[in-house]
């Protein structure tokens, strides 16, 4: 077994037979509790904990779902925790990513997908000592690349999700990607309305991706009712992100066998009848040491002015993602603060 240093600390490189590991490591000067090899035990469920009323529950084998308040307001499907674990490609995150170094022909990665057994992988698992956020890693020794991505929550923008991609290997690559949340629930559509209605619930679903920003807008058509009265609904979920140099937003999970295939993805800027996802299509060269990092972040409940209000940010990214990552470190420290007056 080797150790080996990079910017999120050291890692183990370890024999697909070994036992995971537990330590408390240092990352970017936070304190966090680590478990390497992490594929190699049963997947158990976290919370991660927050100052505000975004909630957010997370398998350890990376499936996860997030909302604010209460069940009802879920921008994932809020299911049991059974289901949860064993759908590992269910609702939560989505990644994907054909790599070439050299004149090679492309080769397709999909981190954290259950069917990787054999892949020269390894797998390791933080959480923040406060609970405030989890982070997975996965490392490619065979393509010398490791990709990392947390998730937390705060107040001003719900559920946010922190990505890197790492070049550890010798040389250039050219990395094409498709990354960010599938199955994204609009405002309106219930913890009962999902669990017995969610195919009735899909029908009602218009989805938008805006033309001038990386942002998509998901919706009902109309509150859901048997009666046919003339119900608004006037609340959305949104996601968007910010980090990718030339996004192009994908609004269904389809789109993912073409980019396994290699094939052009169709965008579209509607979708109807069908639950949502908020995927970005793009492409990195990275030098060898190099990264490429962006978020990608998701509410509910939004009302008009609040979808205009975070247009406007997105048209200045670097301004946003600033505020991003100062919304995070507030909701860590006041957390911290009320822990401490409670004990």
């Amino acid at each position: 077994m080797t150790t080996e240093r990079g910017p999120l600390g050291d890692f183990v490189q370890s024999a697909a037979t070994a036992p995971a590991l537990h330590e408390f490591v240092s990352l970017e000067g936070q304190r966090y509790a680590c478990i390497r090899d992490v594929d190699h035990l049963a997947p158990f469920l976290m919370s991660i904990v927050s100052d505000s009323d975004a909630w957010l529950f997370v398998g350890s084998n990376s499936p996860f779902t997030a909302g604010r308040v209460d069940p009802d307001g879920a921008m994932f499907p809020y299911e049991t925790v059974d289901k949860l674990l064993r759908h590992a490609d269910g609702s939560g995150s989505l990644s994907a990513f054909r790599v070439r170094r050299g004149g090679s022909s492309p080769t397709l990665w999909e981190p954290w997908r259950p069917d990787s057994q054999g892949l020269p992988i390894t797998r390791n698992l933080y959480k923040h000592v406060l609970g405030t956020n989890v982070l997975f890693e996965e490392i490619n020794h065979e393509l010398g690349l490791r990709f990392t991505w947390s998730l937390s929550t705060c107040a001003q923008f719900g559920l946010v999700r922190h990505a890197v991609l790492e070049n550890i290997g010798a040389g250039p690559v050219h990395v094409d990607y498709l990354d960010g949340f599938q199955m994204l629930l609009p405002a309106g559509v219930d913890e009962r309305a999902y669990a017995s209605l969610s195919y009735l619930a899909a029908a009602y679903m218009r989805h938008e991706v805006l033309p001038d920003v990386p942002m998509g807008i998901y919706t009902l058509n109309s509150a859901m009712a048997d009666k046919p009265l003339p119900y608004e609904s006037l609340s959305a979920t949104a996601a968007w992100s910010v980090g990718h140099p030339h996004p192009e937003v994908i609004l269904s999970d389809r789109s993912l066998q073409a980019f396994r295939a290699g094939e052009k993805i169709e965008v579209e800027r509607e979708l109807r009848g069908d639950f949502g996802s908020y995927l970005v299509s793009d492409s990195v060269d990275l030098d060898s040491g190099a990264t490429h990092s962006w978020y990608t972040a998701a509410d509910t409940g939004l009302d008009h002015s609040r979808l205009i209000s975070l247009r406007d940010q997105l048209a200045e990214p670097r301004v946003l993602e600033a505020e991003l990552r100062a919304a995070i470190s507030a909701d860590r420290q006041n957390l911290r603060r009320l822990v401490a007056a409670a004990d």
